[in-house]
């Protein structure tokens, strides 16, 4: 499987690359990132990182949480789920729906902008799904 990913524009320029930074999840299997999103001149833009710090639930859970989008340090956005809006009714049938109700991959932006275009969001998503969901 391939370990990074480019993202070109129709004139093929490139627009974001995607690395999934093999070398330091092998000698740190609890590193916490999962892709670092690099620019055309390969400089860091962002790290999708798995903001799990506990060292147990690291190693010994699925992370089906949200995953943190970081500039640096500072964190610009999450790959989260978002529930599908509808009613539910109340009792404990309601709650069994509320947990079997379905929920779709979203990125939330901190700030009022959105700090990914488009096609490197749903990218991103893509190359993540592959790497991290068991279904895939």
């Amino acid at each position: 499987m391939p370990s990074r990913w480019v993202v070109t524009d129709p004139q093929q320029r490139i627009v974001m690359q995607f690395d999934q930074k093999i070398l330091a999840k092998l000698v740190n299997p609890i590193y916490r990132t999962v892709l670092v999103l690099l620019a055309e001149d390969g400089r860091e833009v962002f790290r999708l990182v798995d903001p799990t710090t506990n060292i147990g639930d690291k190693m010994f859970s699925i992370n089906i949480g949200d995953w943190a989008i970081l500039r640096g340090d500072e964190p610009v956005a999450r790959l989260t789920r978002l529930r599908q809006p509808g009613q539910t009714t109340g009792g404990v049938l309601g709650k069994i729906r509320r947990w079997l109700k379905s929920s779709d991959f979203a990125i939330v932006s901190a700030g009022e902008a959105h700090v990914l275009p488009a096609p490197v969001a749903l990218c991103m998503y893509l190359v993540f799904r592959e790497l991290y969901d068991p279904s895939s």
